[in-house]
């Protein structure tokens, strides 16, 4: 790795102890600096989190297939990548592929559930959906072939089922604002179709190639959504036995 470029790497910072150290990097980021290599460990901790030192060896091989596969996906159908082809890219063997990936598709599984689900979080966290819903729009631009080429292969259902896991959340925060008591069969009924309509939304945007801009995904989001799930309460209400299970 270029020095260079170490800085504007992200650091996760699960503990104080690695935001100290990324902080450290902003100061010290030279090889003249007797501290460089614990620098350099601590940049490693922070970008594959693990539950203690000797997971981080694993955690690293794990990064190197992601990385190495999504940087053949700007070039290649992922349907078309074979686990030789990317082994021999990451110039690892297919027994260290086979230790931690049963095919390529459990390898872009485990991707999204890095880069994707363990944000969701963060998005809940957010107390506007609609800038969330952005967070997600714009995790798909800047990941664009990846995304893409996840859309266009048989591993399409893969994606779609992590925006659901997404959207639903983005949901329930919107019934949780409305301060209306729901039955638990509703709101899973009423998560469970404006979640997907959110999902079918991003899958249009994907299909026209995102050439539609952000913003006017966002706002039809907003549109079909503002007061429509206030009245989808209101409505269920009615039919005490409606909801599902």
């Amino acid at each position: 790795m270029e020095i260079s470029k170490l800085k504007a790497l992200p650091i996760k910072g699960y503990t104080w102890q690695f935001q100290l150290i990324k902080n450290l990097i902003e100061k010290m980021i030279t090889p003249k600096n007797p501290f460089y290599p614990v620098i350099i460990a601590g940049y490693n901790i922070g970008k594959y989190p693990t539950q203690g030192g000797m997971q981080m060896a694993k955690q690293a091989t794990k990064w190197k297939l992601a990385e190495t596969l999504k940087t053949m996906m700007l070039t290649t159908s992922v349907d078309h990548i074979t686990i030789e082809m990317l082994t021999k890219k990451a110039k690892l063997t297919r027994n260290t592929f086979y230790y931690h990936f049963d095919d390529i598709y459990s390898l872009l599984e485990w991707i999204y559930k890095q880069e994707l689900l363990a944000n969701i979080e963060a998005y809940t966290k957010i107390e506007d959906w609609k800038i969330a819903y952005r967070l997600i729009l714009d995790y798909i631009e800047d990941n664009q072939q990846f995304c893409l080429e996840t859309f266009r292969s048989v591993a399409r259902d893969l994606l779609e089922n992590f925006l659901y896991s997404v959207a639903r959340d983005l949901v329930k925060k919107v019934i949780v604002h409305s301060q209306l008591t729901v039955s638990p069969k509703l709101q899973k009924s009423i998560t469970n179709f404006y979640g997907w309509a959110l999902v079918m939304q991003v899958v249009q945007w994907l299909a026209n190639g995102l050439k539609e801009p952000k913003g006017a995904v966002v706002l039809r989001a907003e549109i079909m959504l503002t007061g429509g799930i206030e009245n989808a309460i209101q409505n269920g209400r009615q039919f005490p036995d409606f909801g599902q299970s």
